[in-house]
Parts: structure tokens; sequence; C-alpha cells
């Protein structure tokens, strides 16, 4: 497993999973909302211009 920063290139596969994260959060609260990527999109450019520390956990190439 690699470990590295987030890039703008990782904007869809990011985009995906902090939407999902927050329709998972509003269940915790009853609420039932559809997934909006684009918001997540727009989510993801704002801490990536305020250089929030993003990590992205990916498989490594090599089988060991």
């Amino acid at each position: 497993m690699i470990i590295r920063a987030a890039q703008f290139e990782d904007e869809e596969k990011i985009s995906r999973l902090i939407a999902q994260f927050r329709v998972e959060l509003k269940e915790l609260k009853g609420i039932k909302t559809p997934a909006n990527i684009e918001q997540a999109r727009e989510e993801f450019k704002e801490y990536m211009e305020a250089k929030f520390p993003i990590f992205v956990a990916e498989n490594s190439k090599m089988n060991c």
C-alpha cells in the first residue's frame, strides 16, 4: 500500500468518496439524500486550494 498526497487529478475518485461520506453522515441524523457529486467536487477543490492535507491510499503496483 502506498500513501501519497492527493492531487487535482484525483478529483473524480475523491469527490465520489466525499459525496458518499456526506450521504452516510446525513443518514446518522435520519436524513435520506442522494449523493451530490457536483457539490463534492467543489468541496474537494476548496480543500486543495486551501492546501488542506488530503492523502490517498493506493495498492502498490508491485506484487510482494
